[in-house]
């Protein structure tokens, strides 16, 4: 059965953390509370929204006044500042030939969509799945679950990549094999429970294709 291959989008696909680190400190800021640095903030580029507004806030009060703010500013701001890591295009094709291709991410299924688009990458994408405005699929593994239920995908023979802690356990916990990217914002030791680690694009095919073996 041909493998379907799942990518996060911030930190394994797209260099988000401008855009990300801007428009948050300014929906924060406006808030009335005051941000740490932004290399103290780098926490939050990729889990959903609310935990880290949460956190970044001190308690859930104004929270949702809070997200429509950032949402309001990274629908300009943020999505123009992404760009795609070295390397990754040619990494999406090599992909392709190994399965389907699905983004799936944190973010809202609308920039996600803007934003691949905009770097010429939707060709290279069977489906482009996100959060909904309203949280239901906030948390990744949900998502994940609707888009296996949705494409019909066999955990088994699906990889999860993805540059932090949360792309491995939600993958794991679907059965899925999973490999951490280290060009994005999580580390080794944040994605040790990866089946593997992969350091840089131009490995990223040869390092699905070897764990798609093994399985």
């Amino acid at each position: 059965m041909t493998a379907a291959l799942l990518l996060d989008l911030d930190g394994t696909l797209l260099d988000s953390a401008p855009g990300i680190l801007a428009c948050a400190r300014a929906a924060v800021t406006a808030m009335g509370v005051t941000c740490p640095p932004d290399e103290d903030m780098r926490w939050m580029i990729g889990p959903p929204l609310r935990p880290s507004f949460t956190r970044l806030l001190g308690g859930p009060d104004r929270v949702e006044d809070c997200i429509a703010l950032y949402r309001t500013l990274y629908a300009v701001e943020g999505v123009a500042a992404a760009r795609p890591f070295d390397g990754i295009a040619a990494a999406l094709e090599a992909l392709a030939t190994l399965g389907p291709l699905y983004v799936c991410t944190s973010k809202m299924t609308a920039f996600a969509r803007d934003m691949i688009d905009r770097h010429g990458l939707t060709a290279l994408f069977a489906g482009v799945h996100g959060a909904d405005p309203a949280g239901a699929l906030d948390d990744k593994a949900t998502l994940m679950a609707w888009m296996i239920g949705d494409y019909g995908l066999t955990p088994d023979r699906c990889v999860m990549i993805g540059d932090r802690a949360e792309d491995v356990r939600a993958g794991a916990g679907h059965g899925m094999s999973t490999v951490g990217v280290l060009w994005g914002y999580g580390d080794a030791a944040e994605l040790a429970d990866a089946t593997t680690l992969c350091a840089a694009p131009q490995d990223l095919a040869a390092t699905v294709k070897a764990v798609l073996s093994a399985g």
